[in-house]
């Protein structure tokens, strides 16, 4: 059992019936990864017609009596959960498969989409479980996730999501997971979130890496013993690293990794590491790191007391757990050999929790922070933001606001309509933030009626963040917030809560689909006893059944590692 604290809930976890969110990064044409030691997958993009399609397998014992169900998705870009998703199921029952074209607004059984845009492409039964099922790229339907390739940077993936059990479709709950980042144009992408760059660059003789853990030996003041976590529910831990031994020229950071105590992950709720005072990376619960563009580094020299870096800690123990001894930190990549850029990291939101002890009203709210035009100085380049609440926090917005005050949507900046604090992680981003621009952000908060809640250091407090990487560096721009106090700032604004609905932050699914509605489900026999093919297709669009001309996803489950022994539980 798993207890849920944003609904007081207790929410029991069936092994067979589970939702994982994979992370995984591939680098070139006809790349094949496999994810916490039970999925494999294969892709490839290629032909002008961009199709997604997906093959699957599950052990036949996970199909008793025949009946099992196969579920995949596409998150929300920012987040990666249930809640906003798009979701096709392939439901086998009696020797027939059943699709259905399918979107969750929140975690629970999803809903059917009016229109069916899958097509069954084949499956089997002989040995296990198979499924290939296709849908194109950019469907036309509101109530999918488009689809759409630009450029290749790392901003161009989704996250996906995949659900399974035995008998008929049911909720799973909440369990194991992890986001995962599909590149669309892989061989393009050279930074963000992926193990394959890192091991790359562990490889590379001109790269070494440094770690910062409680048991380092760098660490002043450290016993080289792991930390005890308290059983308060809210720890604050600050460590100082001394690292003059080895930086003694100049060192540039290009990738951050977290490190991992297995058994108290689920107790470290983030860390901030800083070097000369400055924030230079935020962590909040994400399996891989991030990695770096290839001319872009975090400069280590030129800073008093240069040789020094802190790491701040927040450990979350509300069930009050004893004997929690944590090892966990964040291992760097570090090189002389210089790059072009030295990156920057600005907090925009209320970065210094400056509304500390202010109350947030009950029900549904917004808030408005505005980072000032004339803060930002120099035209900038933006690789990566997080964005961050805590448990009440249901959507982060960010608007981009030339030096005429128009809004610039494309690209659009970081934003989450169905924000989940469990699922933070750093988003990959590419995009140009001239001088005498601004950026207002968002912070939308739910809190039940009869709630007192604060802004605040806690858990059971609240935040608006969004830690932003950028290049190149500009003095003075560590936080560009509502406070205003940046060299060309104008002074604080004036802050006040708004009253507002879900269905207004909300704008994914339309409820006008612009779609003709089909019959959804789509149930299709098999042409054999064992090996089946679509004979009443959903609406669909032309040469879907050339897979080589789009993404191909393919999943095999491999069983003989445990799942809890396999994947980091987060709760």
């Amino acid at each position: 059992m798993i207890f849920n604290r944003r609904s007081g809930s207790l929410l029991a976890i069936q092994v067979a019936a589970f939702l994982c969110y994979f992370v995984s990064s591939c680098f070139a044409v006809n790349s094949v990864t496999t994810v916490g030691g039970k999925y494999q997958l294969e892709w490839y993009t290629g032909g002008d017609n961009k199709t997604l399609c997906i093959s699957v397998q599950i052990p036949s014992s996970e199909c008793p009596a025949g009946t099992c169900w196969v579920g995949f998705g596409i998150g929300e870009s920012t987040s990666g959960g249930m809640a906003g998703a798009d979701i096709v199921v392939a439901q086998l029952s009696a020797g027939q498969v059943t699709l259905r074209d399918m979107h969750a607004t929140e975690e629970g059984t999803p809903s059917d989409d009016e229109c069916n845009d899958w097509e069954l492409q084949s499956f089997s039964t002989s040995t296990n479980f198979e499924v290939e099922m296709c849908r194109s790229f950019e469907t036309g339907d509101n109530q999918d996730r488009q689809i759409i390739v630009h450029t290749g940077d790392p901003a161009e993936s989704f996250p996906c999501i995949t659900a399974f059990g035995s008998g008929t479709l049911s909720y799973h709950g909440t369990t194991n997971r992890q986001i995962v980042n599909v590149p669309l144009l892989a061989s393009e992408v050279e930074y963000g979130a992926s193990q394959s760059i890192l091991s790359t660059l562990a490889a590379d003789p001109n790269i070494i890496t440094i770690e910062l853990k409680q048991t380092s030996a760098e660490m002043e003041g450290g016993t080289g013993q792991p930390f005890t976590i308290p059983t308060v529910e809210t720890t604050y831990l600050d460590r100082t690293y001394d690292f003059s031994s080895i930086l003694d020229d100049t060192w540039q950071i290009v990738a951050f990794e977290p490190i991992f105590t297995q058994a108290t992950a689920p107790l470290v709720h983030h860390f901030v590491l800083k070097f000369g005072g400055n924030d230079i990376y935020a962590w909040a619960g994400e399996k891989i790191g991030f990695v770096l563009p290839p001319d872009v580094g975090f400069p280590l020299t030129g800073v008093e007391s240069s040789e020094r870096l802190e790491m701040q800690t927040h450990y979350d123990n509300p069930g009050g757990l004893t004997n929690q001894n944590d090892d966990s930190g964040v291992r760097l990549y570090i090189t002389k050999s210089t790059r072009v850029h030295d990156a920057g990291m600005m907090q925009l939101g209320d970065g210094r929790i400056a509304l500390f002890s202010t109350v947030i009203p009950t029900g549904t709210n917004s808030i408005d922070f505005t980072c000032q035009s004339g803060c930002i100085q120099q035209n900038l380049t933006v690789i990566g933001a997080m964005l961050h609440t805590h448990a009440y926090g249901i959507g982060v917005l960010n608007e981009h606001m030339n030096s005429n005050g128009d809004v610039v949507t494309d690209p659009l900046f970081a934003r989450s309509e169905y924000y989940d604090w469990e699922l933070q992680r750093t988003i990959p981003m590419n995009f140009d933030i001239n001088a005498g621009d601004s950026i207002k952000t968002t912070c939308i908060y739910e809190v039940p009626q009869g709630s007192i809640v604060r802004f605040g250091l806690d858990s059971d407090q609240e935040m608006c963040i969004v830690f932003v990487m950028y290049y190149p560096a500009q003095a003075g721009l560590e936080y560009c917030d509502w406070v205003g106090d940046c060299p060309g700032g104008s002074g604080a604004e004036t802050l006040a809560f708004t009253s507002t609905t879900k269905s207004e932050l909300q704008l994914w699914p339309d409820a006008d689909s612009t779609c003709s509605p089909t019959s959804s489900p789509v149930t299709s026999s098999p042409t054999t006893p064992t090996t089946g093919a679509p004979t009443n297709s959903p609406t669909t669009p032309t040469n879907l059944s050339t897979a080589a001309k789009g993404l191909h996803v393919n999943m095999k489950l491999a069983w003989g590692i445990s799942m809890s022994a396999a994947l980091l539980t987060l709760l």
